[in-house]
This record gives structure tokens, sequence and C-alpha cells, in this order.
């Protein structure tokens, strides 16, 4: 009769620790919060620094903007991207981007002194002015009522 009630006991804690393990296992799991203008982000720096290099090598009016274009409409609609290109010594200084194809330009919130200040939606964004041409961006997405910003 012993024997009847030590297989009930052991099947008891067999039962909690699987029901243990398998709640840890539910619980660990880890959410990662990533942003998809981060990746953009992310991309948009090492894909430009590739357009500039070959723009350098091979002068063209618009191989920066055909690019600009281009990745505006590949990142989609609910997303804007600023562009902003300025280069003291040839005296580029410009700020613009894409909607549904046709440039905006967006020159006159653009403010260059010894940095750069590009302002939209009230906001100001601040970047460090270097020698040579200088490629900027600002990333605006609204996405579950919360508004991520993104500069590089």
């Amino acid at each position: 009769m012993n024997k009847k009630g030590q297989f009930y006991l052991i099947a008891a804690i067999i039962l909690v620790g699987l029901i243990v393990a398998l709640s840890a296992a539910m619980n660990y799991s880890t959410k990662t919060n990533s942003n998809e203008a981060e990746e953009i982000a992310k991309e948009l720096t090492i894909e430009s620094s590739q357009v500039l290099d070959y723009d350098t090598l091979h002068p063209s009016d618009t191989q920066f903007e055909n690019f600009a274009m281009a990745y505006s409409q590949y990142v989609g609609e609910d997303k804007d991207i600023y562009f902003i290109i300025v280069d003291e010594n040839q005296g580029i200084k410009e700020a613009y981007k894409y909607s549904a194809d046709t440039k905006v330009d967006l020159s006159s919130n653009l403010a260059v002194g010894s940095d750069i200040k590009f302002t939209i939606d009230s906001s100001t964004y601040s970047f460090k002015l270097e020698d040579g041409e200088n490629f900027y961006f600002v990333i605006v997405q609204s996405k579950g009522g919360e508004r991520y910003v993104l500069t590089g």
C-alpha cells in the first residue's frame, strides 16, 4: 500500500516540475524593442556614404538626388526623410525631402554658421559643420501615437 502513495507523490512532483519549467520558459522570453526607423537610419548612413564616394569619383549633379528619391520611395510614405547637403567650399546649402516623387525644397529651414541648424515642425536639429561635403538626414516616423525622430 505504501508503494501506491509513493507513486502519486512522485507523479505530483514531476507534474509540478514541468509546470514550473514551462512557466519559467514562457516568462524568460525577451522583447526586442527595435524601431524600423533605427534600421533605416543605419542603412541610410551606409548607403549614402557609398553614393557620396561614387559621386566624388564620377561627378554628376543628379547622382545623389536620384538616390534620395529612390530611397524615399523605398522606405514608404509613413516616414519622412529630410536630406541636408552642405559644402561651404562649393557654396552648396540645400535641404529637401521627396513627397510623391516631387522634390520639396526646404532650404529656407536651413541655417549654416559655425554649425548647421535645420528646423522642421517647430523643432531645431543641430549638426556639426565639417570641411568638405557634408550630408545629414532627419527621419521622422509617426507610429502608434508616438513620433520617432532620428538624425545622422
